[in-house]
């Protein structure tokens, strides 16, 4: 059954910890190479 108002639909808040963003971040750049899939293979 649909609500009739938008007053009668709930969506649930958050919950838990907040997010926390970290001060650095090491990643790869994923730049691709014939060296690094030679490699792979």
């Amino acid at each position: 059954m649909l609500p009739d108002t938008l007053d009668e639909i709930r969506v649930a808040g958050a919950t838990g910890r907040p997010r926390q963003r970290p001060d650095r971040l090491l990643a790869d750049k994923c730049y691709p190479s014939r060296a690094n899939r030679a490699w792979l293979r």
